[in-house]
């Protein structure tokens, strides 16, 4: 499968791991679109996404737009996967894709749209204030991982 890539030098995510994200880069804006169009799952580049890199696939439970075209997403890691095929997407704001393969059943079942995602989400209380543990992007127009604080 191809799935919009996230990456940034220093972040990182595992399975299991509670993912949340201010988006506000207009790529990764384009990428909280079409994650959340469609079957949900974004891969989160452990370094710079290239052919053989790793990455974990997150599976978004929420995502939510700021008057200012922001995201909030949060999600949870569910499968580490091998990065393959990567290419990059100008007419998205130079947002990342690879190809990687599903092994897992969670994550099969999430791309295949079999899972309601609502359900499934979170355990009970999992999802704090919006703002803990925030990644805030800076914008930047490479294809080179972005800069990032933690709030």
């Amino acid at each position: 499968v191809e799935l919009p890539v996230f990456y940034m030098a220093g972040g990182s995510t595992r399975v299991g791991q509670r993912v949340s994200l201010n988006l506000f880069e207009p790529r990764y804006r384009a990428l909280a679109s079409i994650v959340s169009a469609t079957h949900r799952l974004f891969i989160f580049a452990l370094s710079d996404p290239s052919v053989g890199s790793r990455g974990v696939v997150v599976r978004v439970n929420r995502c939510e737009f700021t008057r200012n075209g922001n995201a909030q997403v949060t999600g949870r890691g569910i499968e580490e996967v091998t990065l393959s095929r990567v290419r990059v997407e100008r007419a998205a704001g130079g947002l990342c894709y690879a190809k990687c393969s599903l092994t897992s059943a969670a994550a099969r079942s999430a791309f295949s749209g079999r899972e309601d995602l609502e359900d499934s989400a979170s355990e009970p209380g999992d999802f704090a204030d919006p703002g803990d543990n925030d990644i805030s992007i800076r914008r930047d127009a490479s294809c080179a991982p972005a800069s990032c604080t933690l709030m």
